[in-house]
């Protein structure tokens, strides 16, 4: 009678706790899928073979599909970006995880309305028992933060231009005195009927006013936010474009000016005017920098390539180089190399226009041994633009 009078009291006990078990287990589940379904982050799980099978609010927000529309119908490569889909589903197929997540990355998405959104992607393959059983990948919506950042970039350029309006004066006092030496040379000459200094004064005049207009055109250039207009270009006519306008400076000077094109290159969505300007802010920078140092065999070296699925052009020189203190402040506000013949503002709106295009520059030098910048364009990117545009 006590063995049985323990045993009972020893099972109601244990029910009790498996009752208090079991209570908390449900909450903890219900708590953790609320916290799912209400995160921030786009959520989106799949099986083993890529079938979506959870797709939580923020999902809905972001990809603009409601779960009905997805669950147990559409597969990741559906509404994933084409290379993390690749990935994911190559991982799938292959039976096997990882060794770590994927890393958070920033990509684009193209929603359902044919919007595309950037967000940061992360996620991983889900394993049971050493068994590949599906995938879990978290979207982070970048569009806030991407306009903060517009909105940040705006202020600090609108800042700059207007701490630099001193050293764009004593610039533009230099550029006016060109214009009156050239102006006062070509007076003297007709005067004189003398042909050779009257053309002589003539191009001082022409140079002085070509710095002004560059100079205007990069102030409106780098003080406003703009959508470049993409248009169907051949990169290397650009280069060569370039090449022939500035041929007559490097020869004056005694440099050598070269072309080095990959005659493959097929003709790609961009902004001929403004990709034209970037690259001839970098050759004019190029050639003064080779005027800055001693020797013979100076030269500066155009080339265009494609790298990695990416369109580039290179500008190098074996000028005087910069040291690594330089280098971090070249993309400062309005901070040049050349004193005052110099105002900073062709490089920061170089740089512009290269991340309007989605691109990136990147810089090498050595001290005494020149420099190279390299303009890389995503042609992918683009494309999505002219495709929209054209719809």
């Amino acid at each position: 009678i006590s063995i049985r009078r323990q045993l009972n009291e020893y099972t109601t006990n244990l029910e009790h706790r498996v009752m208090i078990a079991t209570q908390e287990i449900l909450r903890r589940k219900e708590f953790e899928s609320k916290l799912v379904k209400s995160s921030i982050d786009a959520i989106v799980a799949s099986d083993g073979n890529g079938k979506i099978v959870f797709f939580n609010q923020a999902a809905e927000t972001i990809f603009g599909y409601a779960q009905s529309e997805v669950l147990e119908k559409k597969n990741i490569k559906d509404i994933y970006p084409a290379h993390i889909a690749d990935e994911v589903t190559q991982s799938l197929a292959g039976g096997m995880s990882p060794e770590k997540p994927m890393g958070w990355k920033e990509t684009h998405i193209e929603n359902r309305n044919g919007e595309t959104i950037p967000v940061s992607f992360s996620g991983n393959i889900i394993v049971e028992k050493g068994e590949v059983i599906g995938s879990v990948g978290f979207f982070h919506d970048l569009r806030e933060l991407k306009k903060l950042e517009q909105e940040l970039i705006q202020s600090e350029r609108l800042a700059a231009i207007g701490q630099t309006v001193a050293g764009l004066a004593h610039y533009m006092k230099n550029l006016l005195n060109g214009l009156e030496g050239g102006i006062f040379v070509a007076n003297e000459a007709f005067e004189q009927n003398d042909i050779p200094n009257f053309k002589a004064g003539w191009e001082m005049l022409q140079r002085n006013v070509s710095r002004i207009s560059g100079l205007v055109y990069d102030l409106l250039s780098y003080s406003k936010d703009r959508e470049p207009s993409y248009e169907e270009a051949a990169p290397n006519e650009i280069a060569e474009e370039v090449f022939r306008l500035m041929e007559p400076t490097a020869k004056e000077y005694d440099i050598r000016l070269t072309l080095d094109l990959d005659r493959s290159l097929p003709r790609v969505p961009l902004e001929p005017k403004a990709i034209h300007n970037a690259l001839l802010n970098l050759v004019s920078n190029a050639i003064e920098a080779c005027l800055e140092t001693e020797g013979n065999s100076l030269e500066v070296k155009i080339a265009t390539a494609r790298r990695d699925g990416l369109l580039t052009f290179e500008v190098s020189d074996n000028g005087i180089g910069m040291d690594d203190e330089v280098k971090n402040k070249l993309f400062t506000s309005f901070f040049s190399t050349k004193g005052g013949r110099g105002t900073g503002i062709g490089l920061l709106a170089t740089r512009k226009i290269v991340q309007e295009h989605r691109g990136e520059i990147r810089v090498t030098s050595q001290k005494g041994r020149g420099s190279t910048f390299t303009i890389l364009l995503p042609t992918t990117n683009s494309e999505a633009v002219l495709r929209r545009k054209e719809e």
